[in-house]
């Protein structure tokens, strides 16, 4: 079975692919204008990619069944983009605005 990957690109320099198999969940911080959503580490490290997206107040219901979608590898393509700050593209009915940070 082929891996989906995530791609989330806040800058040129500044963006991360992790396999949707590392997802670890996702919760809502600050007040719940924004996700941040955690995957396991795929070097070997005991740290994990964080990513922290900006969101409407009251939508993270909605970014959850949007991610969760993407987690099952329900598009055809193998590498999905889940927020692309350079191009404004975002997964379809994710109702991200930018991602705020990506930590790894």
């Amino acid at each position: 079975m082929k891996e989906t990957y995530l791609q989330f690109t806040k800058t040129a320099a500044h963006s991360v692919v992790v396999p949707a198999s590392s997802y670890l969940g996702m919760e809502p911080t600050g007040d719940a204008v924004s996700a941040q959503i955690s995957f396991a580490a795929t070097d070997g490290t005991a740290d994990s990619v964080l990513i922290d997206l900006v969101i409407p107040t009251g939508k993270f219901k909605q970014v959850c069944a949007s991610m969760a979608e993407a987690l099952a590898g329900s598009r055809k393509e193998q590498i999905i983009t889940v927020a692309n700050d350079l191009t404004g593209e975002y997964l379809p009915g994710m109702e991200v605005t930018s991602i705020n940070s990506i930590t790894h």
